[in-house]
């Protein structure tokens, strides 16, 4: 049985971080990519190649493993199991090895090659994988004076095993959080949950329209492009106005709409790209809600009783 840890590693499953960084107490170690996503036939051969940069003052004891991941159904962050089934992966460098030490001077870097290889008859589907590396102190003060830190970092892989490696998410809206009827006095706050009915992992592409009662648009926000797995879900993100769509704390899943004054029904429409670009399969949702102003209703009720 697998054990799930919940861990707050430097793990990313965005398509917008390029790397992965874990800093402690003399600990600064960099990994590149922070995620990728490959695929390959059963009895196939590739190689897949992970850079660890050592950004510390000090040398560092680091051993690589390779674990299960899954999503927690909102945030994208991974949670992580103690093991893994993928022992068709290897490391081809000839000084490491999964599970053993290997030592990582100041200021330096290496390139760890992996080796992936599912045999002939694997099951095909998609494998989520954390290639982690635990890293410590070669040398520090006694442990009298302090305790020796340690920091985990990874790269998460997400491995589609299949005769046909092509690509096959299928995003749909899970369901959109919004309350049926709203005060005309009150900002529109929502999520929306997204899930990949798929059968690989795919990025979150389109967008959200809200139209008043004349069916004038009155906002509209395009999603970020976040990973959702294969039979997973996620809460839908959005560009705050203003920000960087580069720093990830830019985003949020917070959506809201204010108005001087709401009234009527007013549509919420979701709309996600094909992963094919094809423009007559693009998904839409679409929600209707009601805002009234139940306020005025309720002042006027206790003025008249």
């Amino acid at each position: 049985m697998k054990k799930i840890i919940f861990t707050p590693l430097v793990l990313i499953i965005l398509i917008i971080s390029p790397s992965a960084q874990a800093q402690s107490k003399n600990i600064d170690l960099e990994v590149n990519p922070a995620v990728i996503f490959l695929s390959v036939r059963p009895g196939q051969k590739i190689t897949h190649t992970i850079t660890l940069k050592q950004n510390g003052n000090i040398g560092l004891s680091v051993i690589p493993n390779i674990v299960d991941f899954q999503s927690d159904g909102k945030t994208g962050n991974p949670i992580l199991t103690d093991s893994t089934d993928a022992n068709f992966i290897t490391i081809q460098n000839p000084d490491k090895k999964i599970g053993q030490p290997f030592n990582l001077e100041p200021g330096s870097s290496t390139k760890i090659v992996f080796n992936i290889q599912p045999p002939d008859d694997l099951l095909e589907k998609e494998y989520t994988l954390s290639l982690l590396f635990r890293a410590q102190p070669l040398s520090g003060p006694s442990s009298s004076e302090s305790t020796i830190t340690s920091a985990v970092i990874g790269s998460n892989l997400i491995l589609h095993v299949a005769a046909d490696t092509i690509p096959k998410s299928k995003l749909e809206v899970g369901k959109l959080f919004i309350s049926q009827f709203v005060d005309s006095f009150r900002p529109i706050k929502y999520q929306l949950l997204i899930e990949n009915k798929g059968e690989n992992a795919g990025p979150i592409d389109g967008h959200i329209k809200i139209y008043n009662w004349r069916n004038e648009e009155v906002r509209q926000d395009q999603l970020a492009p976040d990973l959702v797995l294969s039979n997973s879900t996620r809460l839908a993100r959005f560009l705050i106005e203003g920000k960087e769509k580069t720093d990830n704390a830019s985003y949020s899943a917070d959506f809201s709409y204010a108005a001087p004054f709401l009234l009527g029904p007013y549509v919420f429409e979701v709309t996600l790209n094909d992963p094919q670009k094809n423009i007559e399969d693009a998904y839409v949702f679409r929600h209707s809600i009601f805002a009234f102003p139940f306020s005025i209703i309720i002042i006027i009720f206790i003025i008249i009783f």
